[in-house]
């Protein structure tokens, strides 16, 4: 196709005015080029060349977690709230989580996270230990509504995520889950050219568990603080520990700014004991294990990223995917 054919090719002055304005390089490239353009805030569509981009951003996606041994699944975006309440996360998530009642009053929601019905599946589904070691995945369109939004896509209320849960019978089945995961998105980020992620230490937040980590690439857009010993090589979110001290060894620590673009958490069993769910044969209910990868994040990164490096370090970042690519002009 060629490039004056492309809807949205046409930038005028007005916008472009607008367009100084943005925070975020990786906004102002995004538009200047046709990727996206906003509905309302937070809110964005994809033009052909964004989505062009995310579908590459998928596949690469799609190909890590099966080499990983998940499953790709597709679950419903609207939950009915009961699933919720047992939990009890339907009452402990504030606004961020929508929720809404059907023509015959039930209570709903829309979907921000989806712990509750993998383990909902699990109790219908999981009936011997035999059953248990699955990983399953899914590539999907969520929304929480986001007290603030900013960055263009760095923080939206409607996105696009991977998503990937995993059932087992102990703890240690759990742990080699998490390991393998987090390889997994070892592998992703350096496919698609983000060079500076570092995982570190998290809070669990409303999902709950026993660990938790982030992948955070280091930018100086970033909303989030990271905290890197420079004495025993521990890093993690300011969230979780306030200071600039190392709680491990107590050396001095280094501050950066650095944006999520995945977690892992280990769940332990919050929500397969809440649904019910259980193996035979053996004792215990199986824990669960959650992975978010925030796919829209994947496509401003590289932009900030190639951005601030070198015109070497630029060429390198471009050509080893071959999807986030700007135009010339505009990069």
């Amino acid at each position: 196709m060629r490039m004056s054919q492309i809807l949205g090719r046409r930038w005028r002055a007005k916008e472009a005015q607008r367009e100084a304005q943005r925070e975020a390089a990786s906004h102002q490239l995004l538009l200047r080029a046709s990727y996206i353009r906003q509905h309302a805030a937070g809110i964005y569509s994809y033009l052909h060349l964004g989505l062009r981009s995310l579908r590459k951003i998928e596949a690469i996606v799609r190909q890590e977690m099966d080499r990983s041994g998940a499953q790709e699944i597709l679950m419903s975006v609207v939950h009915s709230a009961d699933v919720w309440k047992r939990t009890g996360r339907y009452d402990e998530v504030d606004e961020t989580l929508v929720r809404f009642k059907d023509r015959k009053r039930r209570d709903m929601l829309l979907a921000m996270t989806h712990e509750e019905i993998v383990a909902e599946l699990a109790s219908s589904d999981i009936r011997s230990y035999r059953d248990a070691g699955v990983v399953v995945y899914q590539i999907q369109t969520k929304f929480r509504d986001e007290l603030r939004t900013r960055g263009g896509l760095l923080r939206t209320r409607e996105f696009i995520m991977k998503d990937a849960y995993s059932l087992h019978l102990d703890e240690d089945g759990m742990a080699e889950a998490y390991r393998t995961q987090a390889k997994a998105y070892e592998r992703i980020f350096q496919r698609l050219g983000l060079r500076d992620v570092h995982k570190i230490r998290s809070a669990t937040g409303v999902m709950g568990g026993s660990v938790a980590h982030e992948f955070m690439c280091l930018l100086d857009v970033g909303e989030d603080t990271v905290a890197f010993c420079q004495a025993c090589g521990d890093a993690w979110n300011t969230d979780v520990a306030q200071g600039e001290r190392c709680d491990t060894c107590g050396s001095e620590a280094l501050l950066r700014r650095g944006v999520e673009v995945g977690n892992i958490f280990q769940l332990c069993t919050r929500y397969t004991d809440a649904l019910g769910v259980s193996a035979t044969a053996r004792d215990g209910l199986p824990p669960l294990s959650g992975h978010g990868l925030l796919r829209d994040r994947d496509q401003p990164a590289p932009c900030h990223a190639s951005r601030a490096a070198p015109r070497q370090a630029r060429n390198r970042l471009d050509g080893c995917h071959g999807q986030l690519r700007c135009p010339p002009s505009s990069c």
